[in-house]
């Protein structure tokens, strides 16, 4: 059973890397964030919160070094299996650690990559904001990904849509105040709003994950989230988005730790 397990696992990861190193199609958030980040080859990649290392594969066979943080020790060892299964040790470095906790060197890397962390975090996100950025290299990039509440109206039809379901405290999604502290910290702030019919993926693909899905299915999500791209594309439809991408350089006062950057002054 356990080598099936594997053998579905390494299946996934060659399936995911097509998608991340070579489609990086724009209406979806996550190529999107690969295609933004454009030739990954000897770059030094941090990965704050990568969970089961999916993304840590794909940052090393693009030839990238990495390094991989999560303060879930179950989650940390998920991680470092799925390095080990793909044979990736020389590249990927896990170590079971919160960000503002890590012990790693400043200016040390080219990429912050937070993909649905800070909004586990709200009640300290400016801490691991500050922690983050002083951990880029000048002329490095911080892309951030995360679901986002644009408009709460919007977003009471959503979970009505979706039965009601409570939504735990630390699943929350980030608010606009949030997202302009991390906005606050970069030179020049790119935005991109993602996921208007996100709950078309219940009803299209249910819990299968897209890149095992049938044909058909995938590319009737292909459509959908080419029409969620183009309406997202239009600034009054922006605040029907249910995910933001935002990436930039960060500024000089924010990597040295000015405290007043921290806060998003």
């Amino acid at each position: 059973m356990q080598g099936t397990a594997e053998s579905e696992e390494s299946r996934l990861s060659r399936l995911a890397l097509r998608r991340y190193a070579e489609l990086r199609r724009r209406r979806y958030a996550k190529e999107f964030c690969f295609r933004q980040l454009g030739d990954l080859n000897g770059r030094r990649v941090l990965d704050a919160g990568c969970g089961d290392g999916g993304n840590l594969v794909n940052f090393a066979v693009q030839g990238a070094q990495v390094t991989g943080l999560d303060p879930s020790p179950a989650a940390a060892e998920r991680a470092a299996r799925l390095v080990t299964l793909n044979q990736l040790q020389d590249r990927v470095t896990v170590s079971c650690a919160a960000l503002p906790d890590a012990d790693l060197p400043f200016a040390s890397f080219d990429v912050l990559w937070l993909d649905f962390v800070l909004h586990r975090h709200q009640d300290d996100i400016s801490r691991y904001l500050a922690a983050g950025v002083r951990l880029i290299r000048p002329g490095g990039i911080m892309m951030i990904m995360e679901p986002m509440n644009f408009w709460p109206a919007y977003r009471r039809l959503r979970l009505r849509f979706r039965g009601g379901t409570p939504v735990p405290p630390d699943q929350q999604p980030l608010e606009t105040d949030h997202l302009e502290r991390a906005m606050a910290l970069m030179e020049v702030p790119h935005v991109r709003a993602f996921r208007a019919l996100a709950r078309l993926d219940r009803v299209l693909i249910g819990p299968t994950p897209y890149e095992i899905a049938p044909p058909v299915r995938r590319g009737a999500m292909d459509v959908v989230a080419g029409i969620d791209y183009a309406m997202l594309s239009l600034a009054p439809l922006r605040r029907l988005a249910s995910v933001v991408v935002t990436w930039g350089t960060p500024r000089s006062a924010a990597r040295a730790g000015n405290p007043g950057m921290e806060h998003g002054a």
